[in-house]
């Protein structure tokens, strides 16, 4: 047993120093746009047009690094300022699939690669998933903005300015990245590091390679449907995502799950489901499941054109980073992480976004 934990306990170093630091210049970037960028200028590009609000939603989602749980009231607040229903489904994707940590982290842990395709793929399917809904989508009358979006935090609030001192500026960037977000997420992608570090020591590639190495739609289903139950945020993904690329699966399943697991969670579509109808829930789990294949099967082709091996380019960003620094970085990621788990948040899943008013 010990040696079992030992080996364990290994791998999840070793993703660690693979991973830390950019997940801290991830973090660090996080807070920046957090804090810079006025949340009201979200809600105004948001409500016109059935195609540019979309557009728009997704381009002004995909660095967000929230999870389901905070990127939802955030989303129907957004929906109750006037957002139309398309805006508001292309931010509720693009905005869990594709944060500036989750992107960081996918280059830590896989290759350059999949790290394009991964925040492209995600926008692709808020944009297609959004465009979709306001066409098809609107037909009832009710809307996001009635009552029935009762107990949604607004966003409509007043907004606080922020201080011009530069230097409350700067502490208020690293308390957003490193107390706020960093504290909704921890407890998900510490883990996904352990789940990494047990898929690695447990699963054995032969088992992989006999059912799931194949690029078929069967193994594709299979990731999506995993998707679904297990909650995961963007960042928590990767490492599991990683590490079953290297026992044998293919990239374009893994992508599979990267892009549906933090989007299609359970408790997200039911809210979805209660606000914003039964079509819109219908079209969003819809697009998710096609528009994730379709890119699957790209990347899959994409590495099988180039004659790329995942097994030997995953995880080679760190090899141009000082050991000392990689060291250095995950055992600053393992105290921030331990101290973020053991303290109890204050206000739940919605702190983050309420730190955005």
């Amino acid at each position: 047993m010990t040696a079992f934990l030992l080996q364990v306990a290994a791998e999840a170093w070793s993703i660690l120093r693979e991973a830390s630091l950019f997940l801290l210049v991830g973090f660090t970037i996080a807070g920046v746009l957090a804090v810079l960028v006025p949340p009201r200028l979200f809600a105004r590009l948001l409500g016109r047009g059935k195609i540019r609000s979309v557009l728009w939603a997704s381009a002004v989602g995909a660095p967000i690094p929230l999870c389901s749980c905070g990127v939802l009231p955030t989303a129907l607040g957004l929906a109750r300022q006037g957002a139309t229903k398309g805006a508001t489904v292309s931010f509720l994707i693009s905005t869990p699939e594709t944060g500036i940590d989750s992107i960081a982290l996918t280059y830590a842990l896989m290759d350059p690669i999949i790290t394009v395709f991964r925040p492209i793929a995600g926008v692709l399917t808020a944009v297609v998933a959004g465009i979709v809904t306001n066409v098809w989508g609107t037909r009832s009358a009710s809307t996001a903005t009635d009552s029935s979006s009762g107990g949604v935090p607004e966003a409509g609030e007043p907004e606080v300015p922020e201080p011009n001192d530069p230097r409350r500026r700067f502490r208020r960037i690293f308390v957003y990245a490193f107390r706020e977000l960093l504290g909704e997420t921890a407890h998900w992608l510490a883990l996904g590091v352990a789940l990494s570090a047990l898929v690695a020591v447990l699963l054995p590639a032969s088992l992989i390679e006999r059912y799931l190495s194949s690029n078929d739609l069967a193994t594709m289903l299979l990731m999506f449907a995993l998707g679904i139950p297990i909650y995961t945020c963007a960042s928590a993904s990767t490492p599991l995502a990683a590490a079953l690329v290297l026992k044998g699966i293919s990239p374009g399943a893994a992508l599979v799950f990267l892009l549906s697991g933090p989007a299609t969670n359970v408790g997200a579509l039911v809210v979805l489901f209660k606000v914003m109808g039964r079509r819109v829930m219908a079209i969003y789990l819809s697009t998710i499941l096609v528009m994730s294949v379709l890119a699957g099967y790209a990347l899959d082709w994409v590495y099988r054109r180039w004659h790329v091996n995942p097994a030997a380019t995953f995880g080679k960003a760190m090899e141009f980073v000082p050991d000392s620094v990689n060291v250095t970085a995950a055992l600053v990621m393992i105290a921030l992480l331990a101290w973020s788990v053991c303290r109890r948040p204050r206000n739940g899943p919605a702190s983050v976004t309420g730190s955005r008013r």
